[in-house]
């Protein structure tokens, strides 16, 4: 404990004058402490966690059916732990500890039902094992935080798979793994750890972290080289006039297309026909609706001809063609044996190859014919033929294909993961253009625009992202926003929310306030009439007494509530941000009800300062007139 913190907690330990009761010095802090977790003899875990104290004092009025009452008859209080009291309030406290987003001890005498309903949802886990009930044991469940104050829940259930639990998460530009990173305690998570990661969910519950992959920097690149004006511009049209606009003003390469499965053997009717393909294998963007052959040919017509580059249209006409066979066939012959199986090697010129098939099988069946697809072959073939397998040059370029192979393998497990029916969804033209960026840049590596060919590997992968993006928002059920769990900050923040205000939802300083200056109207009216009067200054000692009282416990509502709010926006700023401007990207809950707090408190000091003027104003006109009518006598 800082030196700070222990003159605060020395400081919570004094009674001042005039107390009554438990006191405890209104204040908030929080200090962050490890301590060790024993997993077994050897298995031990630093556990870092950070605790928040939190004391406030509040008003408490009337209650109950006292409230209809008339005014001028005394209040009726109900609270027997007051600290001070004054004709129209009590003054109570409320202290919370917080130990990390799990646990909250608190001395509230309220049941979750009394907080309010328009603000959270109260929902119960269903039992572990519907036949046994009484044990107590509920389903487990996976607890994501963002690293702030923001957490969610999903049930192991709806996230068997890896694709499924990233799924949950297109409402946020959160990119896995390539620029955030799953942590489960300490240890990043990958695509090949989930299986034995949701083993171990089902067993029990478990959290997980999301934090920034500062290492991986290609979303920002990706971002800066998101311009894809080079191959088709704003004003460019494939299809003519009837060419429809997308968001943002982008045309759209193709009309609208449902998404469908297709096996590649028996649409084209190959000799592999015996051969059952892989589920990931028989998606492919271009197969929709039976437009294959229309599309291709859109496309070539497009690359060859309406290309506003020059220099892209003529590197495109004169690249060879070759067919995947021939590839295959030439890659073979490098190897010792004729009939190399490329599941068992790990040259350069393989792994190329490899992630090439990986890449075309996302938009065509590996084997289908056409113009494209050969230009595609021809341009890899000559990349091969060209490229000395040690030169720098060419492992740049196996190595950026095989990061766009990982981004169309996650796509392809997105497919795979649900029914035909689920994905009748509109194809995104990003799919299209990806495409066309994915081609030019094989064919343009051995011409003089080589050097614009890296940055479209960049643009390709950021919008095959970008159109997983809208893939998974089209098939997504529930909101994130209904799945976040609230914090014990959270419970804490409409605990005061609800003790600041009365039963009719209103701040319970506005009601003393307004009883108050009910009370100083009365007496000022009173004063006019009868300027002798005795009494005055008695009726005005107490309201002042009062009223000072009410301003000490608004200022310190005021301070506490101020090192509240400046600490949840200060985590709060920790979040992962969403990329879409909805109600995820506002505030949260935290900062949202303890800022009503606050200013709610801010305008009632306000008021209670105006009204001790005002006091003083009457004391010293009372003065006055006592002084002056005794010197005319």
């Amino acid at each position: 404990m800082d030196f700070s913190t222990f003159v605060k907690s020395e400081l919570s330990l004094r009674k001042p004058q005039g107390k009554e009761r438990s006191y405890i010095e209104p204040e908030y802090f929080e200090e962050s402490t490890q301590h060790t977790i024993l997993h077994g003899f050897r298995s031990r875990q630093q556990k870092a966690e950070l605790i928040r104290w939190i004391c406030v004092p509040y008003f408490s009025v009337e209650e109950g059916s006292s409230i209809a009452r008339s005014a001028i008859n005394p209040p009726i209080f109900l609270n027997t732990g007051y600290l001070t009291e004054g004709k129209y309030f009590q003054v109570a406290q409320l202290w919370c500890i917080i130990f990390g987003d799990s646990t909250l001890i608190t001395c509230a005498r309220k049941s979750m039902s009394d907080l309010p309903q328009h603000e959270i949802k109260i929902k119960a886990l269903p039992p572990a094992n519907l036949e046994r009930r009484a044990v107590g044991d509920r389903s487990p469940i996976i607890v994501v935080s963002d690293g702030g104050i923001r957490t969610w829940l999903f049930p192991v259930e709806d996230c068997k798979t890896w694709v499924e639990f990233i799924a949950h998460f297109t409402e946020l530009s959160v990119d896995f793994p390539n620029s955030w990173d799953l942590l489960y305690k300490n240890t990043k998570l990958r695509r090949k750890d989930w299986p034995i990661f949701i083993s171990h969910a089902q067993r029990s519950s478990v959290r997980l972290l999301i934090q920034k992959n500062e290492e991986n920097n290609e979303s920002a690149d990706d971002s800066n080289e998101s311009d894809d004006s080079s191959i088709l511009g704003d004003d460019d049209d494939v299809h003519g006039p009837q060419s429809n606009a997308t968001e943002g003003g982008k045309p759209d390469i193709f009309p609208p297309m449902k998404m469908k499965a297709q096996s590649a053997e028996t649409e084209f009717g190959t000799n592999n026909a015996g051969r059952s393909a892989k589920p990931i294998d028989t998606w492919h963007v271009f197969t929709a609706q039976h437009t294959l052959t229309v599309d291709s040919d859109d496309i070539d017509h497009y690359l060859a001809s309406k290309n506003k580059r020059l220099g892209e249209s003529t590197a495109y006409v004169e690249c060879p063609t070759k067919t995947f066979q021939e590839v295959k066939d030439y890659v073979s012959s490098l190897g010792s044996s004729e009939h190399m199986d490329l599941d068992n090697v790990s040259t350069s010129e393989l792994h190329l190859l490899k992630a090439a098939m990986n890449i075309l099988s996302l938009f065509f069946p590996l084997h289908y014919e056409h113009k494209i697809t050969q230009k595609y072959w021809g341009a890899i073939d000559r990349i091969l033929r060209e490229s000395s397998q040690r030169s720098p040059r060419f492992l740049r370029v196996v190595w950026d294909v095989r990061r766009t192979s990982r981004t169309v393998r996650d796509l392809k497990d997105l497919f795979s993961s649900y029914t035909p029916a689920e994905n009748q969804i509109e194809a995104p033209w990003e799919f299209m253009r990806a495409w066309m960026f994915c081609l030019m840049y094989f064919i343009l590596y051995s011409t003089e625009g080589a050097g614009k060919s890296p940055s479209y590997q960049l643009r390709c992968r950021a919008l095959l992202r970008k159109g997983k993006s809208k893939v998974l928002q089209g098939l997504q059920i529930m909101r994130l926003r209904d799945r976040e769990a609230v914090s014990p900050l959270g419970i804490s923040s409409l605990l005061i929310f609800g003790l600041l205000r009365d039963l009719r939802d209103r701040p319970v300083s506005f009601t003393v306030a307004a009883r108050y200056w009910r009370d100083i109207q009365q007496l000022t009216t009173e004063i006019q009439d009868n300027p002798l009067g005795r009494g005055y200054l008695d009726v005005l000692m107490s309201l002042k007494r009062d009223i000072d009282t009410i301003i000490i416990a608004l200022e310190q509502q005021q301070r506490v509530l101020d090192s509240l709010t400046h600490s949840i926006k200060e985590s709060d700023a920790k979040r992962v941000p969403a990329q879409n401007t909805n109600k995820l990207n506002g505030e949260g809950l935290e900062a949202r009800v303890a800022g009503l707090s606050l200013r709610a408190t801010e305008e009632a000091l306000q008021s209670f300062i105006e009204m001790s003027g005002r006091v003083t104003e009457l004391e010293s006109w009372v003065v006055f007139l006592r002084l002056f009518y005794k010197a005319r006598s």
